[in-house]
């Protein structure tokens, strides 16, 4: 016999071996609550969650709309000629662009994040902070935001630039 038909024969004969321990053993039976019961739900948390699925269609919608006015509106064109006026550099425009769209974004959900990010968090007992600090760290959010939005922005539109002469 070859080295590969004694592996397989042992194999096969390790999974007979393996299958009559297991049926010798008989079937495993399954444990009533394993974790315990079940507490009922909160009315406060139900509350809370239920809110969050009305909040996720109201945010989307929200984001929807806020982008077909800055769009329709025209004011996408009047922050793409506000950064062609700072800048000749097409890298540069992009960037300055990013961060001024993003800013704009920024403001326009500014009372929706309040409500869903601060005040709801408050009222429901999730959130310690004071609004200085939740701010502070929307501010950070929105700092690492533009900064990683124009970085990844102005290497996309570059490479298209590139790409586009070809």
């Amino acid at each position: 016999m070859t080295q590969r038909k004694t592996r397989a024969a042992l194999f096969v004969m390790l999974l007979l071996l393996g299958w009559s321990r297991a049926t010798a053993q008989g079937a495993p039976t399954l444990v009533e609550n394993p974790l315990g019961e079940v507490p009922p739900d909160d009315p406060k948390m139900e509350s809370y969650s239920h809110g969050n699925d009305l909040l996720y269609l109201v945010d989307a919608l929200w984001g929807a709309g806020l982008l077909a006015i800055i769009v329709f509106s025209g004011f996408a064109a009047t922050l793409q000629e506000l950064a062609e006026k700072v800048s000749r550099s097409p890298n540069l425009v992009v960037a300055i662009y990013v961060v001024l769209f993003t800013a704009a974004i920024f403001v326009g959900g500014f009372p929706l994040t309040v409500y869903t990010g601060y005040l709801r968090e408050r009222k429901y007992g999730f959130a310690n902070q004071t609004f200085a600090a939740w701010l502070g760290d929307r501010g950070k959010g929105l700092l690492v935001t533009v900064v990683a939005g124009a970085i990844f922005l102005v290497i996309l539109y570059a490479a298209m630039r590139r790409l586009g002469r070809r």
